[in-house]
């Protein structure tokens, strides 16, 4: 009797374990109450997730010095548009609390993301709904071995960004909220382009990625996930940069997934004596953004 007890007290052992790795952070995130109730009004959500150029390193002050008509038009940001985000590893984030979507959401107080543009293209097509962007990234990080564990499971930044994700979508609802989520999207794979081994794993990553995603968060959504994804620019030091977008093009075939072009976007020119070239560029971050926005709403 003693050694049955055993064996089944390590059935459960292993059970509880396994539901503890599937999606769960061991991180509690507690939204801040900042929103008002509504009576079952419908909110637009995106979700945005990936590496630094989800992040965004474009400065807005190269944004206001080049293109001031355009900084002015974005840097109150817009009525109806709310951010909770969380950036590289916390050291910019909203604090659990939906905030007007403006400049200063990326890497810093400085720097924004695809965020702008996505508000602006959403705002216009959605000026009666409220919508919210949902944002979890991390400059540098990588699908093979942060988003996923090295072995294609769930990984423990995965894992941060789906609680985070649930949290905020849970507090919507506990205020009166209707969730549309329009689809996720997917700024991310600079890094797997590094070496072949990481990008020779990046399809199958990939499609495991956005099977969690569909699966962990299919309690929100009617009947399908939207997966939005961009391709990455060609820049030196990224030495696969074609065998990660061919990828990314060919999981775009898939039902349900969409695919931007950010391979032509420019990271060549800012700041002008010492570029970054590894990130967007002021108006082409906004660009991809807009990019973003735009497949969202078409393939609704």
């Amino acid at each position: 009797m003693k050694k049955y007890l055993i064996i089944l007290l390590l059935i459960l052992i292993i059970l509880i374990s396994s539901c503890k790795n599937k999606n769960n952070s061991d991180i509690e995130f507690i939204i801040n109450d900042t929103l008002t109730n509504v009576d079952n009004k419908k909110a637009k959500i995106v979700l945005l997730y990936g590496q630094s150029n989800a992040t965004g390193v474009a400065n807005h002050h190269f944004l206001k010095e080049y293109y001031p008509d355009l900084y002015s038009k974005y840097q109150d940001g817009f009525d109806n548009v709310y951010i909770d985000y969380i950036t590289e590893r916390g050291s910019n984030n909203s604090n659990n609390s939906f905030i007007k979507c403006k400049f200063g959401c990326g890497a810093n107080l400085d720097y924004y993301g695809p965020e702008m543009g996505i508000s602006n293209v959403l705002h216009n097509a959605y000026p009666d709904d409220d919508i919210f962007i949902i944002k979890y990234s991390l400059g540098g990080s990588m699908l093979d071995n942060e988003w996923l564990n090295g072995n294609g499971r769930r990984g423990l930044l995965y894992n941060l960004a789906i609680d985070f994700t649930i949290a905020n979508l849970e507090y919507l609802i506990q205020k009166g909220y209707q969730l549309d989520i329009l689809g996720i999207c997917w700024m991310q794979g600079e890094s797997d382009a590094v070496n072949i081994r990481t990008a020779d794993r990046y399809e199958d990553n990939t499609l495991k990625l956005i099977k969690y995603f569909r699966h962990d968060l299919n309690k929100y959504y009617k009947d399908h996930l939207n997966f939005v994804d961009s391709l990455i620019a060609k820049v030196i030091f990224w030495t696969n940069y074609e065998k990660i977008n061919a990828v990314k093009y060919n999981i775009s075939l898939k039902d349900h997934n969409y695919l931007i072009n950010g391979l032509d976007l420019d990271t060549t020119k800012e700041p002008i004596d010492n570029p970054d070239i590894a990130h967007y560029d002021s108006i082409d971050m906004i660009e991809l953004g807009n990019r973003f926005g735009n497949c969202l709403i078409e393939n609704q």
